[in-house]
């Protein structure tokens, strides 16, 4: 189910690289400016530069909804580094592309501890989507998962979660195969301290099992790392029991 672990070659870590979230990564001289990102931001409006530092110094500080955001590895300066990627959504299989630079967004310094909160992660993410629509991005990468998405795909689920709909699992968490035969998020302690796993049952499809966590890991973001409900309805009415066991959340199938 989940897909195999894709290097991505490293660059010179630069300042402030380690607390970033999200990398737009960019085909090789196509890297926006400073200059390029204030007239995307006029062009958008929904968000602003809200610092830019004199001379050339590769980022800047972007407002969006009340809330800071640093982007690093603008052009001209060095790009930021890229980082592994283990699961990809809307890439072909196998996709690896080192020649790629990124640009990375990160929360402000006072947004630092939580950067996980969820809205801080949508101001990150509508942030991202709109740099997305930039010449020269082929992929986005959600970090704290290690999901690489192609842009369309990425603009895609940003578009629907931002407008209402479920939480993007498949792309701010990862499906893998589990070694009993179920399956396992990737992804999905950075939001709740814990990982969902899905136990298989007799004749359960793949498909089946994934859409159950699909379900479940938005009825767990929704409810928060305090109170994991115990009980939940699947897509096709199956009941479901949620057990917390140390760092993981077991669902399984009642009926």
């Amino acid at each position: 189910m989940g897909p195999g672990t894709t290097a991505i070659a490293a660059h010179e870590t630069s300042p402030g690289s380690d607390a970033a979230l999200l990398a737009l990564l960019f085909a090789p001289g196509t890297r926006p400016s400073a200059k390029a990102l204030a007239e995307l931001a006029e062009r958008d409006g929904a968000f602003m530069l809200s610092h830019v530092p004199a001379g050339d110094p590769g980022w800047v500080e972007a407002l969006l909804t009340g809330l800071t955001f640093e982007l690093h590895g603008l052009a001209p300066g060095q790009a930021e580094p890229a980082r592994p990627v283990a699961h990809r959504y809307g890439l072909p299989s196998g996709w690896w592309e080192p020649r790629l630079e990124a640009v990375t967004v990160r929360p402000g310094p006072h947004l630092a501890a939580g950067r996980a909160m969820l809205p801080v992660v949508r101001g990150c993410i509508a942030l991202g989507a709109a740099l997305a629509a930039l010449p020269g991005v082929e992929a986005a990468v959600w970090l704290p998962a290690r999901v690489a998405m192609g842009a369309e795909y990425f603009r895609g689920i940003a578009a629907d979660w931002l407008g209402g709909g479920a939480f993007p699992a498949l792309g701010l968490t990862a499906l893998g195969d589990a070694s009993d035969g179920g399956l396992q998020t990737h992804g999905l302690a950075f939001f709740l301290g814990r990982e969902l796993h899905v136990a298989r049952w007799p004749d359960a499809s793949g498909e089946a099992l994934a859409r159950l966590a699909l379900r479940a890991v938005h009825a767990l973001i929704e409810s928060g790392p305090e109170a994991v409900p115990t009980r939940l309805t699947g897509p096709d009415g199956e009941a479901l029991a949620l057990a917390v066991d140390g760092h993981i959340v077991r669902l399984r199938r009642l009926d």
